[in-house]
């Protein structure tokens, strides 16, 4: 099927769609443009996962690659990494 821009509405709460009438719920994760590459920043990776204690997939999501990604710059940086299953307790 082709849909054209003009075929689709997006409703108030952006969740839905109306796809030539038809009604959609969405479910897309949209992520700030701004922390694409910030995981390759030692300071503010380590501020991320030391300081406030996120997880390597949580620091994935914000920057959209895997947490396997963000193990990788966090040995590059010699941050040292926490224990799988612990996480830090704020």
């Amino acid at each position: 099927m082709q849909i054209v821009l003009s075929d689709i509405e997006i409703g108030e709460n952006r969740r839905t769609i109306t796809v030539k009438g038809e009604l959609y719920k969405v479910f897309v994760s949209v992520q700030p443009a701004s922390n694409k590459g910030m995981h390759r920043d030692y300071e503010w990776l380590r501020t991320e996962y030391v300081d406030n204690g996120k997880t390597m997939a949580e620091i994935g999501v914000m920057c959209g690659v895997t947490p396997m990604a963000i193990n990788s710059w966090l040995n590059k940086h010699n941050i040292e990494t926490r224990s799988r299953g612990h996480r830090k307790s704020l």
